[in-house]
């Protein structure tokens, strides 16, 4: 019983390191309309104020979120961690946390087209423009990633088959 409790409480501890990671995330989106990206979109000062209190009251909203999940993911922890769980707690604590997730997306969801609408056309094109550049950065980086893990990942299968070639 104790080693399920232990695994428990290691799958919600990862979890609550994922919910440290959304944190970040919400970090990195408030500045990523920096003033060096703001630069290169052109925003006027009227713009950028807009912007900033939009990212403010933004991160505000996620932060209240965010720790209402946390509450709800240890509630759940709590309850699956004891030698008779209620299935109906559990559901309904997996329904709540399943509805700050929603609401969290709907927010994330908010914010862009809110950030779309204070700026032009031209801006909105060239913001694009920036995003698509900063993921497709992203994703060469982690392309190395996966090519060395496939290339490690077919070195055993040859391996593996040499062996059943053998017999």
């Amino acid at each position: 019983m104790k080693i399920l409790q232990c695994l428990l409480g290691l799958v919600f501890g990862m979890f609550v390191m994922t919910s440290y990671v959304q944190a970040q995330k919400i970090k990195d989106e408030t500045k990523a309309i920096s003033s060096e990206v703001g630069t290169k979109l052109g925003l006027t000062p009227e713009q950028r104020d807009k912007l900033a209190a939009l990212q403010e009251r933004f991160t505000a909203e996620l932060r209240v979120i965010g720790d209402t999940l946390k509450t709800k993911r240890v509630g759940l922890k709590e309850a699956l961690a004891v030698v008779s769980p209620d299935r109906k707690k559990v559901d309904s604590l997996v329904g709540e946390i399943n509805q700050l997730n929603s609401q969290e997306l709907t927010k994330r969801i908010d914010q862009a087209f809110a950030v779309n609408a204070l700026l032009t056309p031209q801006q909105n094109q060239n913001l694009q423009k920036l995003l698509s550049e900063q993921k497709g950065a992203l994703k060469t980086k982690g392309e190395g990633k996966k090519a060395g893990k496939a290339a490690k990942a077919g070195k055993g299968e040859k391996k593996a088959k040499g062996k059943k070639k053998e017999k």
